[in-house]
């Protein structure tokens, strides 16, 4: 049997029977190596997929797309994202006349206010909080209520108050933090530093820096 084999062999078909081999093996070798850091960015068409089809999410494995690959006008606002925004734009009061005051934010239920009053013969710069739903609570610098209602009226977080001569008053420092909650899951935090100057102005004014974070 081997020397009938032997004697049907021949170059030309050991070199085809080779390249078949080769042929199957490299195709099967390509399939399984090629990936898409074998392909050119951008290089690809709908022409070139299968059944000229475009890639959904369910063709993509999870967490290989980076933010390179997303079309960020696509996106939506993320939730709250534009009241954070809003809160932060105004919480800032560079100056409020003694005798006025201003709104620094609000949110909720929730009403947050700089005062500059008259203390005597001093300046007093006053952080104030109010609230439109029953049972809040708040707490600050100067005082804190477990059941803050409305028929309770302004409840003072923090204050400085300022002599007319001397420098200006920071009060406590640049630390005045503050946090207020509702039943209704609306809540306020944050940092709100008062300022008095009892020779500024025509007769005082106050100042109120800080930021609000929201929740609920």
């Amino acid at each position: 049997m081997i020397s009938k084999l032997r004697a049907r062999l021949s170059y030309a078909n050991v070199i085809a029977t080779v390249a078949l081999f080769v042929a199957l093996g490299g195709g099967a070798y390509a399939a399984a190596r090629i990936d898409s850091g074998d392909v050119e960015n951008n290089s690809l068409k709908s022409a070139d997929l299968k059944n000229q089809k475009a890639v959904k999410g369910k063709d993509v494995k999870d967490d290989q797309l980076t933010g390179d690959d997303i079309d960020e006008s696509s996106l939506g606002t993320v939730p709250n994202a534009s009241k954070v925004d809003t809160l932060v734009s105004v919480a800032n009061v560079n100056t409020v006349d003694e005798g006025s005051s201003a709104t620094l934010a609000t949110y909720g239920p929730f009403t947050l206010t700089g005062a500059c009053a008259a203390a005597a013969a001093n300046t007093e710069a006053r952080v104030n909080i109010t609230t439109t739903e029953v049972g809040s609570a708040a707490a600050g610098q100067d005082n804190a209520e477990g059941t803050f209602n409305p028929a309770d009226g302004p409840l003072l977080l923090s204050d400085a108050n300022d002599a007319p001569a001397g420098e200006a008053s920071y009060g406590d420092g640049y630390d005045d933090t503050f946090t207020a909650f509702a039943p209704s899951g609306r809540a306020i935090t944050g940092v709100m530093s008062p300022w008095a100057d009892a020779s500024g102005g025509a007769s005082g004014i106050c100042k109120f820096q800080g930021h609000v974070t929201i929740n609920g």
